[in-house]
Parts: structure tokens; C-alpha cells; sequence
């Protein structure tokens, strides 16, 4: 008998977990089985990875003391993904594409806001970032709408 490789369901796409950046101050909830890894050694953000399913979610935030805004970031997003849509959201822009090295679907939303930092305003800049293998793409598309229907900056 032949063992079928397993597989996460669509129910599990329902159990989150609240993860809070500290240090720039930005929640969002996550599916409860993506691993989440260490965080940065300077606490800008995390990493958490589903290896049955091949997917990712990186979240970070960026202080903009040289107040280049979002065109650096934006530069290396379209570097890096081959935009299929995109789509001004208050605060920033939210991306979906392919991956130009690796195929993969590719959800990004980055988003800039001003803070108060040691007595002065900065703009901190968020990235998330969603990435999973094409044959996915149906329940990742929803796990999609979901963290960005919970993220809190």
C-alpha cells in the first residue's frame, strides 16, 4: 500500500496565533501550523514556514531615517516578482505575483507610517510577505485575505 503524502486541510487554516513586533509595534495573526523561526538578532521582524506545503511568511519593519519612502522597496519587489496586480491600500501598496527565480506565488503588502521614535517622527516601514508554490494557490489566496484582515500597526 502506497503512503499518500500529507497534507494540510482547509480547516487548519483557521487556528491562529498572535505574533507582535515590539519593536516597531505591528500584530497580525498567523496560521498555527507555520513554524515560526527566531527572530532577527535586532528584533525588526520574523520568519514562519509551513515545510509540508513550501510556504513562507516573512513580516519586518524598517526605520526611514533617510526618508526615502517606499521606492527602494518597491524597486526590489518588482526585481524580485514578476507583478501580476497591484493595488494602492492606505498607507502603501499591496502586490501579487510570481517569483522570476522560483515560480511561486507571491503576496507582498509594504506599507509606510509615521511614528514617534525617541522623541521625534520617523517613518517605519512594513513588509509582509506571503509565498507558496502554485498548486496552492486556492487556500493561500484565502489564508491571504485573512492575516491582512488582522494586521494591526
Amino acid at each position: 500500500m502506497e503512503a499518500k503524502p500529507l497534507e494540510i486541510t482547509n480547516e487548519e487554516l483557521f487556528n491562529y496565533i498572535e505574533y507582535c513586533n515590539d519593536r516597531f509595534n505591528f500584530c497580525f495573526s498567523y496560521p498555527s501550523h507555520f513554524s515560526a523561526q527566531p527572530s532577527s538578532a535586532n528584533g525588526d521582524g520574523k520568519t514562519f514556514i509551513n515545510k509540508l506545503d513550501d510556504a513562507k511568511i516573512i513580516a519586518f519593519g524598517e526605520l526611514d531615517y533617510d526618508n526615502a519612502g517606499l521606492e527602494p522597496h518597491l524597486h526590489f519587489i518588482q526585481n524580485q516578482i514578476k507583478i501580476q496586480d497591484s493595488a494602492r491600500v492606505p498607507y502603501g501598496y499591496n502586490f501579487i505575483g510570481f517569483g522570476k527565480n522560483d515560480g511561486k506565488i507571491y503576496h507582498e503588502r509594504i506599507l509606510i507610517k509615521e511614528k514617534e521614535d525617541a522623541n521625534s517622527k520617523v517613518n517605519v516601514i512594513y513588509s509582509i510577505q506571503l509565498s507558496y508554490p502554485q498548486k496552492h494557490r486556492k487556500k493561500y489566496t484565502q489564508l491571504w485575505a485573512n492575516l491582512m484582515g488582522n494586521l494591526k500597526i
